[in-house]
């Protein structure tokens, strides 16, 4: 019995053997796997990178209406995602100023059109003036360009009916229009 025993060790041995080397294969080649999954992953990760800085980049080269080229308009303040670029104001001017700066930079005050959108004006912490009023004829709250705002995507939490909307976070406000407000303009390409 004790010959056959030291028989069948070296066959459950390399048994054993066979079976971890097919293991270690199996790891290896998923190894290699996932780092190129990951070169990828990375590579066109940082080419949209790319394109979203060659966007921003001509963003300096726009004259404001006036063809004079305004310190704002030339800065960096201009902040781009998807086919608009945004302009975050800190300077308090009441909605009527606000429109006004924005279409000096030929720009408009904020339409926001998606949920995408407004989450990314909410991790950039935006607040100010957008470009909401309510119609004093219709009583209907409206944008700039006449359409009707979509309000399951803004929450207005105070409905007067002399007022104008800015936003704070994901939600937006009304306040009076003559108050002192930032403003957020947006540039649609």
């Amino acid at each position: 019995m004790m010959k056959l025993h030291h028989c069948l060790f070296p066959l459950v041995s390399h048994h054993r053997s066979t079976k971890w080397q097919v293991i270690a294969w199996s790891l290896g080649i998923l190894c290699v796997v996932l780092i190129i999954t990951l070169r990828v992953l990375l590579a066109n990760l940082f080419s949209g990178r790319d394109d979203q800085n060659q966007k921003i980049s001509t963003i300096p080269t726009l004259s404001s209406k006036n063809g004079e080229c305004s310190c704002d308009l030339c800065s960096s303040h201009w902040i781009g995602f998807g086919n608009s670029f945004y302009h975050l104001s800190s300077k308090a001017r009441t909605w009527v100023e606000s429109h006004a700066a924005c279409a000096e930079l030929n720009s408009h005050l904020l339409k926001t059109d998606n949920k995408e959108e407004l989450e990314i004006l909410s991790l950039l912490e935006a607040k100010g003036w957008i470009g909401l009023q309510i119609n004093d004829s219709s009583e209907s709250w409206l944008w700039e360009d006449g359409t009707t705002v979509n309000e399951s995507l803004l929450k207005l939490l105070k409905m007067d009916h002399d007022g104008c909307a800015y936003i704070e976070g994901n939600y937006a406000y009304v306040a009076n229009c003559s108050s002192g407000k930032a403003y957020i303009c947006e540039l649609t390409i």
